[in-house]
């Protein structure tokens, strides 16, 4: 099975206002229920930091933009709740 974003999913982000960097920076829900900010995804519609993410694409169930921004590292996920 491909590891891609929902089609639904995918037409969300394209409605958020790019950053200019190649990438959006979203909180994510998954389908298991657990959201996570700090979440990077490409204008490719891949994950920016795949090493760090403990989830693939294909288990966001939808996605807020993520305005917020923290002292946290670059590309490291953070789990807000389950």
């Amino acid at each position: 099975m491909f590891d891609r974003l929902s089609r639904n999913v995918r037409a969300k982000i394209e409605s958020f206002e790019e950053s200019g960097m190649g990438y959006w920076r979203v909180r994510a829900t998954l389908h298991d229920g657990r959201t996570f900010r700090n979440v990077y995804i490409t204008d490719l519609f891949t994950l920016g930091f795949p090493d760090l993410t403990p989830f693939r694409l294909r288990d966001i169930a939808d996605v807020e933009w993520d305005g917020y921004r923290g002292s946290e590292p670059s590309g490291a996920p953070i789990e807000i709740s389950r």
